[in-house]
């Protein structure tokens, strides 16, 4: 009896990835729906298809399929990182997937291989949640060491896209994930960049880590007179009304807020809002 097949080999998978464009014009929807396939080709493969991925992968080849940046942008707002796609971003980010899901020690290398090469701080975060996924807590020092050594210094990219420009969301991504404080003393000092705007990174992983520790250095920036537009404090005040009830110095903040009348009347109704939503416990106000 002879077993016929059409499976088509990883490596000519590989190659069909490489090739195939996705971009705006009359075949986006029938090359996304063959990239689509051919990933769950190689999934179908099984271990067979890791050597195939793993040199491709340690080449640091890719191919951009301009697909879900901003939905994996998105989760990360939400406090998510996310190993979800129906299409991936990149070619990379693919095979990372596809490594995720057949699983197994091989699958685990290549990953692991990966995070220590890869200088983009959405691979970093990719990586540490494939690897957490599969092997719990195995790979936590190597991917808070990446993504601390990547926020620090980060990597030249000749060819920024719009997964790039997210970046240190990624990689503070990554210190939440893990509860690693060791950055904070930086993304406090970070709050607010030189063009006189809050860093928004900074601030979501300060809110996930130190919580309402970080007041302190959240007042500091409030009141900075580097912060050009009143319209910049909104996302500070939002930070501080989340502890309005809880912590003495949000209430005293958030009504000293109200209370200047150098301030937009928007933003200090605003304010006035998060009292009445939340409410008061004058008796207990909480620590502060």
């Amino acid at each position: 009896m002879v077993l016929v097949t059409n499976r088509i080999a990883p490596e000519a998978i590989l190659q069909k990835l490489t090739a195939l464009r996705i971009s705006p014009g009359p075949d986006r929807s029938k090359n996304i729906r063959q990239a689509i396939r051919l990933f769950e080709e190689l999934v179908e493969s099984g271990p067979a298809a890791l050597p195939a991925i793993g040199a491709f992968l340690d080449r640091l080849e890719d191919t951009s399929y301009d697909a879900e940046a901003d939905g994996l942008r998105r989760a990360l707002k939400e406090g998510r990182l996310t190993t979800d796609f129906v299409l991936p971003p990149s070619l990379r980010l693919g095979l990372f997937d596809v490594a995720r899901q057949i699983g197994g020690p091989e699958a685990e290398q290549i990953l692991a291989r990966s995070l220590e090469s890869t200088g983009r701080g959405v691979e970093v975060a990719y990586l540490a949640k494939a690897l957490q996924e599969l092997a719990p807590d195995r790979y936590r020092d190597a991917a808070l060491a990446a993504a601390r050594e990547l926020l620090a210094n980060p990597a030249p990219n000749a060819q920024p896209d719009r997964l790039d420009k997210g970046s240190r969301d990624f990689l503070f991504a990554v210190l939440a994930m893990y509860g690693d404080t060791s950055f904070a003393a930086a993304a406090q000092s970070q709050l607010l960049r030189a063009d006189g705007e809050i860093d928004h990174s900074a601030l979501r992983y300060l809110k996930s880590t130190l919580g309402e520790q970080a007041l302190p250095a959240v007042q500091q920036a409030l009141y900075d007179a580097r912060l050009r537009e009143p319209e910049q404090k909104e996302a500070l005040l939002h930070f501080i009304s989340s502890y309005v009830g809880q912590n003495r110095q949000a209430n005293e903040l958030v009504r000293s807020v109200i209370l200047d009348e150098s301030l937009p009347m928007e933003l200090r109704v605003n304010s006035l809002s998060s009292l009445y939503k939340v409410g008061l416990n004058e008796d207990q106000p909480g620590p502060g």
